[in-house]
């Protein structure tokens, strides 16, 4: 973390950290099959955290108005996965590129 970041934020990752490493104990009680089905769902949801948390990140830097490589470089990405991620919070739907969606037809149905 950089010397910018608050004593607060510190002082709570280092305090998941210990969680972390109590859950490691614990686990260790645990039947192995179970073990790993509790795992597996521990690490889907810190990979979904930790996505929306740098997702967020990004977008946050951008907005204060970082360049793409700055940014890439302290999110250890490349400058393109920054962009991409860019594109995808900052467009209209946040969906996926393609033509606009079709306006309904306003008037009288058209005969069959």
């Amino acid at each position: 973390m950089s010397d910018s970041a608050t004593p607060g934020w510190r002082q709570s990752v280092q305090d998941i950290c210990t969680s972390i490493d109590r859950l490691h104990d614990r686990l260790q009680e645990v039947a192995a099959e179970d073990r790993l089905r509790i795992l597996h769902q521990l690490q889907d949801s810190l990979t979904d955290l930790h996505t929306q948390a740098r997702e967020q990140a990004i977008t946050a830097a951008r907005a204060d108005g970082l360049p793409l490589r700055r940014i890439a470089t302290a999110a250890g990405c490349s400058h393109e996965q920054v962009r991409h991620i860019l594109q995808r919070h900052t467009s209209p739907a946040a969906g996926p590129p393609g033509p606009p969606p079709r306006q309904p037809r306003t008037g009288p149905p058209r005969p069959q």
